[in-house]
């Protein structure tokens, strides 16, 4: 056997042996985007339903930290609900040479706001 064919059964016999990795349901196979976040208010210090941030941290994931919004109640005798929109993060599946980004949906919480009882 020359040396070409032995590489082409050790190529074919690695990719037969590894696993097939997929993304979790809800989310897609993806390229990697970097995406950039920045806060640009203060909001949350002058509300009537004030928050603070709180950091979300997943190694594998990217954005790896996640600043939200974490509800501290409301002023008078009202109810405090919190404000969710949904983007999208990053998150790496399998380990080593046979990893996958995939795109998944993400709840992220950005206010608060007080409702009447």
């Amino acid at each position: 056997m020359n040396i070409s064919a032995l590489l082409l059964l050790v190529g074919l016999m690695g990719a037969a042996c590894s696993p097939v990795i997929s993304c979790p349901e809800g989310c897609s196979n993806s390229t990697y985007t970097y995406q950039y976040v920045k806060l640009v208010s203060d909001l949350h210090n002058n509300s009537v339903a004030p928050w603070e941030l709180k950091e979300d941290k997943v190694p594998g994931r990217e954005p790896e930290i996640i600043s939200y919004a974490h509800c501290m109640g409301c002023i008078n005798d009202m109810i405090v609900k919190t404000i969710y929109v949904q983007i999208y993060i990053y998150q790496t599946v399998g380990v080593g040479d046979n990893q996958l980004w995939c795109r998944c949906p993400f709840e992220l919480a950005v206010g608060c706001t007080c409702l009447k009882k």
